[in-house]
């Protein structure tokens, strides 16, 4: 490989990736899903354009790896290349037996990590190797990628202080250049409302622009002269306006893990190794207990029945019907269970047109019941969310109409619960009911880019329990890299990817920790091991993504050519 012409797909990559946004407005294909809004197009600036970037730069690499092997400018491919061929073919026979392979290998919205996209990153991580192992260049790789973070996070540092450039006419214009100015204008950013804006970059989300920065954050350490401060400051100014917590725990384990590594006593590295273990996992322990603190009353179970519908809450069961009056009317019917059927006591509310009622255990249950275009319903509200049904849309019993306006049935997931839902910002609910779907499919997994197909969107009552945002959102990930793959991909392929990174970290650790000084080869190194570190810590609570994946990939090509090449060097 010719050193000055080889780095280039890797510098366009680093430094375009970052900053790579374009409106691309798709059609949908799910608004026949209950759960899923009368919604024929989505709108998408962050994920498409990159998705699309990544297979042409991976390309581009793909082609100048066969160009150079049949030339023999580089060695053949030794272990290293043939573990890689594993998981691809792995990640082939997966979406080909996937029940959506449409999706799989064209990419579902909110993602957009299709088939081609697994294996770019694959390519991506390989030429990184090649042309670090080959070249012995770690400074293109460095450069570029520090580089490519200055723009993100001058964007962040003014969204941080709430000017952010996407919401301003110009970045409208820059975002979407061939809609008009009147489609431009509607668009919205949630994260730049607020006294403080969040800090997300150009990264879709702020927890991408997080593990973004504490991914890169042992890099900035390796540059010289004023910037190399000017740099980390930047970086960890951002990283804090971002507010993602696990983004700060990678970050701050990166820069302690840091300091062991200057030190030169190579016991008290195994000892203080152990502590930051130690504490992570306390750290873990507090703050599910943190954050799974009692609620309070609870939704058990909702079902529609021919007569009524049964609602069960905070142990009553009561039952609610829409019965007609004499008038023409609707009027609400609410008994408890049992022979007798006693009526529940209730009390008008005119400010907010329900009835609330007496008796202190349903406290926090609205009913009403109402008609509209010639339809019945009887509704409750319960937790500030409504659920009404109808017996006119003739099945035969009352039904669950959803937000969307569409009928379905209101299941309760099949889950694990290996954690209270509630843990990890909502985390718990999504792992518990992640785990049994891998389960179902453990060996070829239910095929790339299928989550949001394949998990139980329709579990209304339990989403109900944690509050209006789980109850309205439409999951599109298990907020876990190592989740994601074992289910999306089959476990095999992530017990192959985990023994490839533990490999990695095993022999980084023997060849730089404990050691009193390191050379250039060696601190650029230890950095590229760091950062790989951040972004598997960031892949506890937070899942693959094109915004941030090819970017560990060029980081942990690049670390393995940096080993094989002290390894051949001593």
């Amino acid at each position: 490989m010719k050193q000055k012409l080889s780095g280039i797909p890797i510098c366009l990559m680093a430094v375009l990736l970052p900053l790579a946004v374009h409106l691309t407005i798709q059609k949908t294909d799910f608004t026949e899903y209950p759960w899923f809004p009368n919604q024929e197009y989505w709108a998408d600036a962050f994920l498409t354009v990159r998705s699309r970037l990544i297979l042409v730069l991976a390309s581009g690499m793909a082609v100048i790896l066969l160009y150079s092997m049949l030339k023999k400018k580089i060695r053949r491919p030794g272990r290293e290349f043939l573990f890689l061929l594993i998981p691809g073919g792995w990640f082939i026979l997966s979406a080909c037996l996937s029940r959506y392979p449409a999706y799989s290998f064209g990419g579902i919205m909110e993602q957009k990590e299709s088939l081609w996209v697994l294996l770019s990153y694959l390519v991506v991580g390989y030429y990184s190797y090649v042309y670090v192992s080959e070249t012995e260049d770690t400074g293109t790789v460095i450069r570029a990628v520090s580089a490519g973070a200055v723009l993100p996070c001058l964007l962040g540092l003014t969204q941080l202080l709430q000017c952010d450039i996407w919401a301003s006419s110009l970045g409208r214009m820059l975002m979407a250049p061939e809609y008009t100015d009147t489609f431009r204008d509607s668009l919205r950013f949630n994260f730049s409302e607020g006294m403080w804006g969040r800090v997300y970059m150009a990264f879709y989300n702020p927890d991408y622009a997080g593990i973004y920065l504490a991914m890169i954050l042992p890099l900035l350490f390796l540059l010289k002269g004023k910037k190399r401060v000017i740099f980390i400051l930047l970086d960890l100014l951002c990283l804090a306006g971002t507010f993602s917590k696990t983004a700060w725990i990678a970050g701050g384990t990166v820069l302690f893990v840091l300091l062991l590594l200057k030190s030169g006593h190579r016991r008290r590295n195994y000892v203080l190794g152990a502590v930051i273990l130690t504490a992570a996992g306390i750290g873990v322990v507090l703050g599910i207990a943190y954050e799974t603190e009692e609620t309070g009353k609870r939704l058990e179970a909702v079902s529609g029945k021919k007569d009524y519908v049964e609602i069960q809450y905070n142990g009553e069961t009561v039952r609610l019907r829409a019965l007609p009056t004499e008038d023409g009317g609707v009027k609400q019917d609410v008994r408890y269970t049992g022979e007798e059927g006693q009526k529940v006591e209730l009390k008008w509310s005119e400010e907010r047109g329900e009835c609330d009622p007496l008796d202190p255990m349903l406290e926090g249950l609205h009913f009403r019941a109402y008609g509209k275009d010639g339809v019945s319903y009887a509704a409750f509200r319960c937790h500030g969310l409504d659920f009404r049904f109808t017996k006119d849309s003739g099945s035969g019993k009352y039904e669950y109409i959803t937000m969307n306006g569409k009928p379905d049935d209101l299941k309760d997931a099949v889950s694990f619960k290996l954690i209270p839902d509630e843990a990890i910002s909502g985390r718990g609910y999504i792992w518990n009911r992640t785990l049994p779907l891998i389960l179902e499919n453990p060996w070829t997994g239910t095929g790339p880019d299928t989550f949001m197909l394949v998990f139980p969107q329709d579990d209304y009552v339990t989403r109900a329990n944690l509050g209006y945002g789980f109850f309205t959102e439409i999951l599109t990930n298990p907020h876990s890299l190592y989740l994601q793959a074992a289910l999306q991909t089959g476990i095999p392929s992530l017990v192959i990817l985990c023994i490839g990174v533990s490999m990695y970290f095993i022999k980084s650790w023997k060849l730089y920790a404990g050691k009193k000084k390191h050379g250039e080869m060696e601190t650029a190194g230890a950095a590229l091991a760091l950062g790989c570190l951040a972004y598997l810590i960031c892949g506890l609570t937070w899942s693959s993504s094109v915004c941030t994946t090819s970017v560990f990939c060029i980081l942990f090509g690049a670390g393995v050519g940096v080993n094989q090449t002290i390894r051949d060097c001593y």
